[in-house]
């Protein structure tokens, strides 16, 4: 099974210093993943790590998530850019 890497986020607009979670989840067979550069947001919780392990008629599937509450620094648009 090929790996897929999906980042989701609560809300796609928020004020300076307002709280939204963000997600980053592989799924696939294994496989680690780099996270993309947070440096304009202040790291309210996280990492939060889950992951876990199917095994149904012999074929595996794994999958792992890493979440985060983060909240905006500055004003603007800020651009997460993709895990890796």
């Amino acid at each position: 099974m090929a790996q897929k890497l999906t980042t989701t986020i609560s809300s796609n607009k928020v004020a300076v210093g307002e709280a939204f979670q963000i997600q980053f989840a592989l799924s696939g067979s294994g496989g680690n993943f780099k996270l993309p550069p947070l440096s304009d947001f202040e790291v309210l919780e996280g990492p939060y790590q889950s992951s876990s392990t199917s095994i149904v008629n012999g074929s595996v599937t794994q999958s792992s998530s890493l979440t985060y509450i983060l909240a905006p620094k500055k004003e603007g648009k800020i651009i997460i850019g993709p895990a890796t």
